[in-house]
């Protein structure tokens, strides 16, 4: 399907579900990227690589938000999560900047074998009760995507918040998705409830505090055996390290920045080696 064509489609879909003035609707740029309107905002997608430790092999990419004010000021994801008052504007606007992040992805071309890593807000988990991922399946459909190629994070904050957190990831893996728990502090002791949905990832932030060897050993003895780790806010010099700690993959602004593209980090040559 055309792109005009898709981004008319999901507009129609919008205004079919939640009404003729719902403030949100996808345009196309004159440099054919794709951006969102929502309550004045202009909402654009920023891709970072996550890249494995041992190779430097781009893995996944995370689509994280970028939101700007007719001011021109920028708002940060949170303060664009607030705007909304009602569960369906909160739910419109979740699935709103996931079906940019696709279609960016789409027309960037993900490269085959890497996954689309897409941030669930909080409050979309406690506004949806049932079906969960089955309206952005359909989405991903349309794009001639799947969930397979989708992993979806969920923070560890909206795990402890969310009470039918396990039917919302019955439902999003009986689809296919992959799931993470981001936002772990790398301190925190693992909690039951982070472990017993069996995450696909775990996503360590750094920026939390120092990666010792007690925390990750606590890790160890208890996430699940299929579980990779993520270490977020990493930078080049600890690669090497966190390979050795048996961590798979890392992310960090030091490695690659996030940007309108997919890109692989500058920090490793084309064979995947890390650069001296």
């Amino acid at each position: 399907m055309p792109l005009a064509h898709l981004i008319d489609y999901f507009n129609h879909q919008y205004r079919l579900e939640y009404g003729e003035h719902a403030d949100a609707a996808l345009v196309q740029t004159p440099e054919r990227r794709i951006q969102a309107r929502f309550a004045g905002l202009t909402l654009d997608s920023a891709f970072q690589p996550i890249i494995r430790t041992d190779t430097g092999a781009t893995v996944a990419h995370e689509a994280l938000l970028r939101a700007t004010a007719a001011s021109q000021r920028r708002l940060s994801p949170a303060s664009v999560f607030m705007l909304p008052t009602a569960a369906g504007e909160v739910v419109l606007l979740d699935r709103l900047c996931r079906t940019l992040h696709a279609l960016n992805a789409l027309l960037l071309e993900l490269p085959a074998g890497q996954l689309l890593a897409l941030n669930v807000h909080p409050r979309h988990l406690t506004s949806v009760l049932h079906r969960h991922g089955q309206v952005f399946e359909a989405v991903l459909r349309q794009l001639g995507l799947s969930p397979q190629q989708v992993i979806l994070e969920i923070s560890a904050a909206a795990v402890l918040q969310v009470p039918h957190l396990q039917q919302a990831v019955d439902n999003y893996r009986a689809r296919g998705y992959r799931l993470a728990l981001d936002d772990v502090p790398v301190q925190a002791a693992p909690q039951p409830a982070w472990l017993a949905w069996q995450p696909d990832w775990i996503k360590l932030d750094l920026r939390s505090g120092p990666l010792d060897w007690p925390a990750l050993n606590a890790w160890r003895r208890e996430w699940p055996s299929d579980a990779e780790l993520v270490a977020v806010g990493a930078t080049a010099a600890q690669l090497p390290h966190l390979a050795d700690l048996g961590i798979q993959h890392a992310q960090g602004d030091q490695l690659a920045p996030p940007c309108s593209a997919l890109t692989r980090s500058p920090l490793f040559n084309v064979q995947g080696s890390v650069q001296s």
